[in-house]
């Protein structure tokens, strides 16, 4: 069986020979950590752990020759028994041997048409043939039955209709020539939305579309080479999800989403024959062949994923339910067997497929993606299509760029096929000849005045990420054996990559030890300090170290007089990429180091405009991935926390099992009635009581959010005091650590929830991140490619904590930063200087805009990047923005106040 942790050890040790081949032999490293940073599987950790233990256990090296005797040096118990030169290694004075580093972990994202690229969390991007570029965020495509046409949806920003008008966004149904890859039509969607459901009738003449929002089923018509409205079907009280009709046409059977129901249409008249629920959100569907029985998927049902969700059954002769079949967790997409006796259930949380007996409705198999079923999670498979011949199932693995090749009769993965970034969807050609991926996310995202490239109605610039990333689709030939052997290495390679950062060949006597290690690390507290939406050069810029864009800068020495000079005293990070394109899924990577498909898909059709309500990080029930959050992982494995916030850890939980673990008075979400400086003071208070008491957790979680800041309007107070109190409410914090007892055992960690408030030179996914404490070097500005699970991963290594799914098990630790013996001076915080100011007008564009936002929570104020430039800079920004349609568009001439 083929698995990305399971590859020929062959693979492994040309990869480290090739990476210690090119190994700079400097102080700072990269390389492989024996096979256990880039895997947790137990596939090829069982087989490397074998090799190193045999060379141990025989003393002697590979080629059989007795190992060299080392001299030990005076013993000692701490760094301070041994010279400045040296550190105290297993009772001696020693030489220290740091990681060496690979220059590669230093390249930066690209996404170009090219084929490769490196995403923002460093995997490669190696697609198996060129693509084309698409809308915003397509998740599904159906073929038409003759062959010859793609229907394409789009779930994304939307695409803009009038480029003088460009907050006129609506969703498109584009048409793809299937032999040419050529887009044939695009029609905007008669109310501007659309969802998942896309459904062609037997002849290929009409194609039903959902609306979603809008509530209804819109009939598209071919009237010669081209298709045009014939009609739309109300659904009332239902999103429209997806869609299934009888063989004879005369019944549509659509899904509500947010309403967890099932409802049968009269296609003749529109009128509603039932309405059942089918669960919480009722999602895909699927109907058997004979139109007898519909199957529902739940793809978000379960509070705490320790079962399963489910499949929901309809006997349509009837008009009743059957029940619920109860699958894996988060079942979306659907596939018959193409005699109809087997439904393939593809769930995205927990990585499997399974089989289910279309008559009995009874689960025959459970079909993993892992060799090891109760491996890690994270390969986040969506949709799926099945060979003629009903062998072969291939199965979109969004969070790890693949499609996996599962065969049916084996039960197993066979090969693995690389994709560009989240593949939502597949399709075979009728032949079974040819694959057709589509990928929701492309090939990235780019700076902030990179100009969109997709189709002629998408081409124009855009400012936020999550908005200028467009989908692609590619085709390819169905690999033979060879072929998928060769990309089955790519994949592994593409999502390994960081196990190639380090070279551990030496030795590793830094603070952070190497995966593996049994040896305690001197760092004993970690505090985690997340912050609201900066990016990198509106924080740094201009700061004179670091890769910055000075004409990007916002806010300067007046404003984060401390967060600049930590930037420059300790480690600053100037290729750290938030992993997120908005606080909702902002908090979800920080809190969970993994985003569950149903957040990467409702986030934007909420913060878009286009009819869902934000979800709650960790109570919404599809926020809540397999491995949980990280707080309660820290906790179920013995170590000690405590939050500052941080309550998206928690979930319904919060007020029970947890109630002790966080400050239950702490000002937990965003308003302007709490200041950060008060939140600082909170934080001081609590600190100084547990450290008196002898209860300081190893694990600190602590939420700064007014950098945020709340517009600008008349009689209220400015942008600037808003970010220089975030900055008051950090100095607090970090000052009171330094100048504590346990100073010397501290790190501390600084980052955002994203970037979207402001503009970016490199990505806009970059934002500004720190480290500091005595262990942290000085004056050191790393520029390896990191992204948020590279501090989940450097906390848990420094804690003895395993990982909590493939994201942050599959990336490094960050190696570079640490110095081997701490500089214990304090830190002395820098005093507020920019003052508590009011502004007193005039009024102009930017304090109406400002009026007519939601500044008291997450993701209400798209606009805010541009508002915050034009009032700072009195000019025009990088690029024009297009902020959704809950926005307006800013009048040029009028920003200045």
């Amino acid at each position: 069986m083929i698995h990305l942790n399971s590859w020929p050890l062959l693979l492994m040790i040309f990869l480290f020979v090739a990476l210690t081949a090119c190994s700079d032999g400097g102080d700072n490293g990269i390389s492989p950590s024996d096979g256990d940073e880039s895997v947790s599987d137990g596939d090829q950790d069982a087989d490397n752990a074998d090799t190193d233990d045999d060379g141990e256990e025989s003393g002697e090296d590979a080629e059989g020759d007795p190992e060299p005797e080392v001299e030990l040096g005076p013993p000692c118990e701490t760094y301070a028994d041994c010279p400045e030169e040296e550190v105290c290694r297993d009772g001696h004075c020693a030489t220290p041997v740091v990681p060496t580093l690979n220059p590669d972990a230093l390249r930066r994202p690209s996404n170009d048409d090219a084929d490769e690229n490196m995403l923002v969390n460093g995997r490669l991007l190696r697609r198996a043939a060129p693509s084309i570029l698409l809308g915003t965020f397509a998740t599904n495509m159906e073929f038409s039955p003759d062959g010859t046409l793609l229907a394409i949806n789009e779930n994304g920003f939307g695409t803009v209709q009038n480029p003088d008008n460009w907050t006129n966004k609506k969703h498109m149904l584009r048409f793809v020539d299937a032999a040419s890859l050529q887009i044939k039509q695009e029609i905007a969607m008669p109310r501007g939305s659309m969802y998942v459901g896309l459904r062609w009738n037997q002849t290929g003449g009409r194609l039903y579309v959902v609306g979603g929002e809008d509530e209804r089923v819109h009939i598209f018509e071919r009237q010669g080479d081209e298709f045009a409205l014939a009609r739309s079907i109300s659904v009332d009280g239902c999103y429209t999800t997806d869609i299934s009709f009888d063989p004879d046409e005369t019944t549509l059977y659509v899904t509500c989403d947010l309403q967890g129901a099932t409802v049968a249409v009269n296609l003749a008249d529109g009128e509603q024959l039932w309405r059942l629920s089918a669960g919480r959100t009722a999602y895909m569907t699927a109907l058997t062949p004979d139109g007898k029985r519909l199957f529902v998927a739940n793809w978000a049902t379960v509070n705490r994923p320790d079962d399963g969700d489910t499949i929901a059954v309809f006997d349509l002769e009837a008009g009743q339910s059957l029940g619920a079949i109860a699958v894996g967790l988060a079942p979306e997409g659907l596939v018959f067997s193409p005699d109809g006796s087997k439904l393939y259930a593809v769930c995205n949380k927990s990585d499997d497929v399974f089989e289910i007996d279309v008559q009995s409705l009874e689960v025959r198999r459970r079909l993993s993606l892992h060799a090891d079923p109760e491996a890690l999670k994270g390969i986040q498979p969506i949709f799926a299509a099945i060979s003629p011949d009903g062998k072969t199932l291939y199965v979109t693995g969004a969070g790890e760029n693949l499609v996996a090749v599962l065969d049916l009769d084996a039960g197993e993965v066979t090969g693995l096929i690389p994709t560009e970034w989240y593949p939502t969807d597949i399709a075979l050609s009728p032949d079974g000849e040819t694959l057709y991926v589509l990928n929701g996310k492309g090939r990235g995202d780019g700076p902030t005045e990179y100009l969109g490239e997709g189709p002629e109605s998408s081409r124009e610039d855009h400012d936020a990420v999550g908005r200028q990333i467009f989908s692609t689709l590619f085709k390819m030939p169905v690999p033979d054996a060879n072929a998928l052997t060769e990309m089955t290495a790519t994949v592994v390679a593409n999502n390994e990559r960081q196990s190639g950062y380090f070279d551990f060949s030496l030795g590793n006597d830094t603070p952070l030890p190497s995966p593996g290690e049994t040896r305690e690390s001197p760092v004993k507290y970690v505090f985690l300090i997340l912050k609201e939406n900066f990016a990198y050069d509106s924080a740094y810029g201009d700061l004179g170290v670091g890769d910055g864009e000075p004409s990007y800068a916002l806010w300067g020495e007046d404003v984060i007089p401390n967060q600049r000079k930590l930037a420059r005293a300790f480690t600053l990070f100037d290729n750290f990429f938030c992993d997120s394109e908005s606080s909702i899924d902002g908090h979800q990577w920080a809190a969970a180091s993994i985003e569950p498909d149903w957040v990467e898909k409702t986030w934007v059709l909420g913060y878009a405009g286009f009819g869902f309500s934000d979800p709650v990080v960790s109570v919404t029930a599809g926020t809540i991935p397999e491995s949980q959050f990280f707080l309660p992982h820290l906790i179920q494995q013995g170590i000690s926390v405590y939050g500052y916030g941080g309550i998206e850890n928690f979930g319904a939980e919060a007020f029970t099992t947890y109630r002790d673990s966080y400050m239950a008075d702490y000002p937990w979400n965003l308003g302007q009635e709490w200041l950060d400086r008060d939140r600082g003071a909170m934080f001081k208070a609590e600190f100084e009581k547990r450290l008196a008491d002898g209860a300081m957790p190893a694990m600190s979680w602590v939420f700064f959010p007014n950098n945020h800041a709340f517009g600008l309007r008349v009689g209220q107070l400015t942008p600037e005091h808003w970010v220089a109190d975030n900055d008051e409410g950090v100095g607090i914090a970090i000052d009171t650590i330094a100048n504590s007892p346990i100073w010397e055992q501290s790190v501390i960690f600084i980052f955002e929830d994203d970037s979207q408030h402001g503009f970016d030179h490199i990505d806009k996914h970059r934002c500004p991140a720190l480290a500091i404490g005595p262990y942290v070097k000085r004056q050191y500005v790393s520029s390896v490619a990191y992204s948020m699970p590279n501090i989940h991963k450097t906390i848990e290594l420094l804690l003895g904590s395993k990982p909590m799914n493939r994201f942050d098990n599959l990336a490094s630790g960050m190696y570079d930063i640490f110095r081997l013996r701490p500089d214990t001076t304090p830190y002395a915080m820098e005093p507020r200087r920019y003052p508590e100011k009011i502004y007193e007008g005039p009024e102009n564009a930017l304090t109406r805009l400002s009026s007519t936002l939601d500044w008291d929570d997450i993701d209400k104020n798209p606009e805010a990047a541009e508002l915050y430039w034009r009032y700072i800079k009195g000019t025009e920004p990088p690029v024009r923005v297009d902020a959704p349609r809950r926005g307006r568009k800013i009048e040029r001439g009028e920003s200045e106040p």
